[in-house]
C-alpha cells in the first residue's frame, strides 16, 4: 500500500499546483494593497522580451473585463502597470474602459517601466505613482517597415518625416537662391514611398493628439498649455532623441509637469507593490492580467 502511494506521488504533476500557489500569493498582495489604499487594484504585467504577446493589443480589452470587479467600500482603481508598450489605440481604450467602470477615478502605479503606449495609459490617469526605479518613456511612434529584401525593421516615424522634409526644404532653399538642387531630388528618390511617409505623419499626429486629449481631460485639465507642451515633448523624437529613453519621476514631475506621487522604497505601499512586481516577473509568462479574485496568465 505504501508502495502504491509513493508511485502516485511520483506521477503527480505538481507544476499546476505550484502555478496556483503563485497566483494565490500575487492575489493576496493585490488584496493587501487594496486594504492599504481602499481602492480596487488591477495588475497588468508584461515583460520586455520582444515576444508579440507582450504588447498592448486588442485581446487585452476582453481579458481586462474578465478580471474587473467592484467591491463594497472601495473607490476608484489602481492599475499596477508594467509594460513595454504596444498599440496606442488600445492604450486609449484601456483608459476609457477603466474610467467608465470605476467611476471616473483612475490611478496608475508603475513599479519598473511603462513605456511607449503604456506611457499613454499613464497620461490618462489622475495621478501616476512612481518609485526610485520607475520609468516612463517617449510615445513617438515606431513604424514597421519592410525593405526591398523583405527584412522588417522599426523606424522612428518622426525620423522618417524629418528626413523627407529636410531634403524638401534644402531643395526649395537651393532653388530660391539659384543654387544646384538636383542632388537633393536624387536623394529623395531613394526614400521610402510617400504613402509610408504619410502613414508616419498620421501615426505621429495620433500619438500627440491622444496625449494632449488625455492630459487635458484629467491630469492637466487646469493647465491646457502645459498639457500641450508635455504631449509635444513626449511625442517628438527630436526632444528626447531615443524611444528607449528613461523618464524618471523627477523628470516627469519637474520637466513635464505631470501629477506624480513619489513613493520611497521603505513605504509599505511600495514594498507590497514591489513584491507583487517581483512575483509577476518570476511567473514565466508573456502577460499577466489579474485582480484580487482572478488571474489571466498567458504563457511563453
Amino acid at each position: 500500500m505504501s508502495e502504491g502511494t509513493t508511485q502516485d506521488n511520483e506521477a503527480r504533476d505538481i507544476i499546476p499546483e505550484i502555478a496556483r500557489e503563485a497566483e494565490e500569493h500575487r492575489r493576496a498582495f493585490i488584496a493587501e494593497i487594496e486594504k492599504q489604499t481602499n481602492r480596487h487594484v488591477l495588475n497588468y504585467f508584461a515583460p520586455a522580451t520582444g515576444q508579440p504577446g507582450t504588447i498592448m493589443f486588442l485581446p487585452d480589452i476582453m481579458n481586462l473585463t474578465r478580471v474587473m470587479v467592484k467591491h463594497t467600500g472601495l473607490k476608484g482603481v489602481d492599475l499596477v502597470l508594467n509594460s513595454p508598450g504596444g498599440q496606442p489605440e488600445i492604450a486609449e481604450k484601456i483608459v476609457t474602459m477603466l474610467r467608465h467602470f470605476y467611476d471616473d477615478d483612475l490611478r496608475v502605479i508603475v513599479p519598473e517601466y511603462a513605456k511607449s503606449a503604456a506611457t499613454i495609459v499613464c497620461l490618462g490617469a489622475d495621478e501616476i505613482v512612481m518609485g526610485y526605479c520607475s520609468e516612463l518613456g517617449p510615445i513617438d511612434p515606431q513604424m514597421s517597415y519592410t525593405d526591398a529584401k523583405g527584412i522588417v525593421t522599426f523606424r522612428s516615424a518622426h525620423a522618417v518625416i524629418e528626413s523627407v522634409d529636410s531634403y524638401v526644404r534644402a531643395a526649395h532653399d537651393a532653388i530660391a537662391e539659384s543654387k544646384p538642387f538636383q542632388a537633393y531630388v536624387r536623394l529623395l528618390d531613394f526614400h521610402p514611398d510617400l504613402t509610408f511617409v504619410e502613414e508616419c505623419r498620421l501615426a505621429a499626429r495620433l500619438a500627440e493628439e491622444l496625449a494632449q486629449r488625455l492630459l487635458k481631460a484629467k491630469m492637466l485639465r487646469d493647465k491646457p498649455h502645459k498639457a500641450e507642451e508635455a504631449a509635444k515633448a513626449l511625442s517628438r523624437a527630436d526632444r528626447l532623441f531615443s524611444h528607449g529613453r528613461a523618464i524618471d519621476y523627477r523628470f516627469a514631475k519637474d520637466e513635464l509637469g505631470l501629477n506624480i506621487r513619489y513613493v520611497p522604497p521603505d513605504d509599505e505601499l511600495w514594498r507590497n507593490v514591489w513584491q507583487l512586481h517581483i512575483r509577476s516577473s518570476l511567473a514565466g509568462v508573456v502577460k499577466l492580467i489579474e485582480s484580487s479574485e482572478r488571474t489571466m496568465a498567458f504563457g511563453m
